[in-house]
């Protein structure tokens, strides 16, 4: 069938598009992974209450980097090395 000047290719993708969702995803899975790495942190960290552990965890699931960047700032507790907690 020959095409008139007048249609378009709906599926042609731009050449730009790959290398940018490649980008995407790597961001994506980064903030996935550090929102992990600060619910970890919350369930391990012996200063809040458990109250205060619930509503970090909540505001994580539903607001996700926001919250988990607010606890970091705020509450965060480096990992101890070596120490063996019983």
């Amino acid at each position: 069938m020959l095409k008139s000047p007048t249609m378009s290719n709906d599926l042609a993708v731009a050449p730009w598009f790959g290398p940018l969702f490649v980008l995407v995803a790597l961001v994506a899975v980064a903030v996935l992974a550090f929102e992990i790495l600060m619910i970890l942190n919350v369930l391990r960290n012996d200063k809040l209450s458990a109250t205060a552990r619930a509503w970090w965890i909540v505001g994580m699931l539903l607001v996700h980097p926001f919250v988990a960047i607010a606890y970091r700032l705020t509450h965060y507790e480096k990992p101890r090395r070596g120490v063996l907690k019983v």
